[in-house]
């Protein structure tokens, strides 16, 4: 008929907007989601109580193209936020794009929420959450609807619900496992690492050598034995808890344990001369990514738990977290 010119038009016009929507060219000025490509680098940066202004260490996450090294890292966080970022601790992206950043310093405790990546990869900021109960935030990770975040200082986990409105102070909700038995409160008790898997949380009870599993949150499940305990990551697809382990004495060597979530039980160690002070890992493709804190470096190993090499060094600052994004 006298119409099918038309139909292929038509056709023609939808299969060219799909491509410009796959490239990124109509997305609103922002980058399409795309293969995780960039790691995402936190850093220790200014912790120093006494200093009002940011004038030591690096207090900004920095990306590196993981297909690229030899280009520049270049800054993600844009401007925007009330109170300059300090001390940046763990990440966590969503799938529409907002990405959650730990801002650990102890007078300024809070979690940073940032929108996508525009097309030079830079996210704005959008809002913060605080609480009176968060103090010196380390680790994040996502269960459901809520935002769990471990605390270095007040001796809690603090949980935000993404999906309700939070304009007071106190907006978050204090998980009350640590009120049994010997996880309460008390100095020198820390909670750093924490991830989820099957609605539990794990959480990592640094200076106490274990992992807490809490799977009802008035009680801990049972405790994974691990020397100093820090960051975690779970692989969801082969049921594994990486742990990072760090060095307590001169003789003793750092590394990262791979348990079997099923039984708990060690299942191989990543270590590398040097590696004294792992804090977190990430994987890409077939290899597990691994930030070292005192070598200011970022190691490669096989995922069989071999030594691979070293992916970036002579870092400006010593890494803190590592995330993986795809802008």
């Amino acid at each position: 008929s006298d119409s099918w010119p038309w139909r292929w038009i038509l056709r023609a016009l939808a299969f060219l907007v799909a491509l410009a929507l796959a490239l990124g060219f109509l997305n609103d000025g922002k980058a399409a989601p795309g293969p995780l490509k960039y790691l995402y680098i936190s850093f220790h940066g200014d912790g120093s109580a006494t200093t009002p202004l940011p004038q030591y260490g690096v207090n900004q996450i920095f990306r590196f193209d993981l297909e690229n090294l030899g280009d520049p890292a270049q800054p993600v966080l844009g401007k925007g936020s009330p109170t300059p970022p300090r001390m940046l601790r763990d990440m966590q992206i969503l799938k529409d794009g907002t990405l959650f950043v730990a801002q650990g310093l102890k007078f300024d405790s809070c979690i940073l929420q940032y929108g996508p990546c525009d097309q030079d990869g830079v996210r704005q900021f959008q809002r913060e959450y605080r609480s009176p109960i968060l103090v010196h935030p380390y680790a994040l990770t996502l269960l459901g609807d809520t935002l769990f975040a471990s605390t270095q200082d007040s001796g809690t986990v603090v949980g935000f619900n993404l999906t309700e409105s939070h304009d007071l102070l106190s907006s978050g909700d204090r998980i009350n496992f640590n009120l049994q038995g010997d996880f309460r409160y008390r100095p020198g008790i820390t909670y750093r690492g924490i991830a989820s898997y099957k609605r539990c949380l794990y959480l990592s009870v640094t200076e106490m050598d274990v992992v807490a599993v809490i799977c009802d949150f008035d009680r801990v499940s049972r405790r994974i034995p691990v020397r100093h305990p820090i960051g975690l990551m779970v692989d969801e697809e082969k049921k594994e808890l990486y742990i990072a382990s760090p060095a307590k004495d001169k003789d003793e060597q750092g590394e990262v344990l791979v348990v079997d979530l099923s039984n708990d039980k060690v299942l191989r160690r990543l270590r590398h001369e040097g590696m004294e002070h792992p804090t977190n890992m990430v994987l890409h493709k077939d290899k597990v990514i691994v930030a070292s804190q005192t070598q200011k470096s970022i190691l490669e190993f096989d995922r069989s738990g071999e030594f691979s090499k070293v992916l970036i060094q002579n870092l400006p600052d010593a890494p803190e977290n590592i995330m993986l994004s795809p802008c």
